[in-house]
């Protein structure tokens, strides 16, 4: 993907010998190359909980991108190495797409909920320049954290039947607060809520008997989501 379709194109990648494909959406861009891995162990399920990875894109590039947090004043916070994870089967991801979920630096780190394919060498890109689009880019980042809080929303609500203890009401009350909170720019209460969201996620107890993770697939995008706020948006506030 070239500098030219960021924020622009979307991407669908032909995996060969298999009938799935990888969705890259318009908001993820190459740096200018990046590499696809997929994971070859079929029976290796995981039920529950994440596993961590960690992107090392210096395998693979001469001169990768950093991430580094808290981004140094006057770096495009566009120019930081993520981390992409998208099942084989994309419609087991609500949006049906590759997930940004980088949740950690040093180099980019993040929790997935199985493996899969990853993608090594990406960056969000929106295509707006950092200082002559400061605010458009800003806004940018916040409308990408929205679009996270609304699928963590509807994959809570996914996980309704699946949660044994503790009820339903007590996540849905902290994921309601952190995203009220961080729609009206209170990014330290936002921030609060979404640690208690994943204390309570990290301590409940789901019946893993449908096969599907419930437990990673909220607390990969809830760190993510945390990630989100404290590196991309609050350094940017006004």
């Amino acid at each position: 993907m070239t500098a030219g379709t960021c924020g622009v194109a979307g991407l669908t990648v032909d995996i060969p010998d298999t009938a799935n494909d990888l969705f890259i959406p318009p908001f993820l861009c190459g740096t200018p190359d990046f590499v696809v891995l997929a994971t070859e162990a079929p029976d290796l399920d995981f039920l529950d909980g994440v596993v961590t990875v960690e992107n090392e894109p210096g395998i693979f590039f001469a001169d990768p991108l950093d991430c580094i947090d808290p981004i140094p004043v006057g770096t495009d916070p566009q120019e930081q190495d993520v981390v992409v994870w998208q099942p084989t089967v994309a419609a087991d991801v609500y949006e049906v797409r590759a997930l940004e979920l980088t949740d950690d630096c040093g180099s980019s780190r993040g929790s997935t909920r199985g493996l899969s394919y990853f993608v090594v060498g990406m960056a969000i890109n929106f295509g707006l320049d950092h200082v002559t689009e400061a605010e458009d880019l800003r806004q940018a980042f916040i409308g990408l954290t929205t679009m996270k809080f609304d699928a963590l929303g509807q994959v809570l609500e996914n996980a309704r039947t699946s949660l044994v203890s503790p009820r339903y009401g007590a996540l849905r009350s902290q994921w309601s607060s952190a995203n009220d909170n961080f729609q009206i720019g209170n990014y330290d209460k936002a921030l609060q809520r979404l640690d208690k969201f994943i204390a309570r996620v990290e301590a409940a107890e789901f019946d893993t008997s449908s096969g599907f993770n419930h437990r990673g697939n909220l607390l990969m995008r809830a760190r993510n989501i945390r990630f989100m706020i404290e590196a991309k948006v609050v350094p940017f506030a006004p």
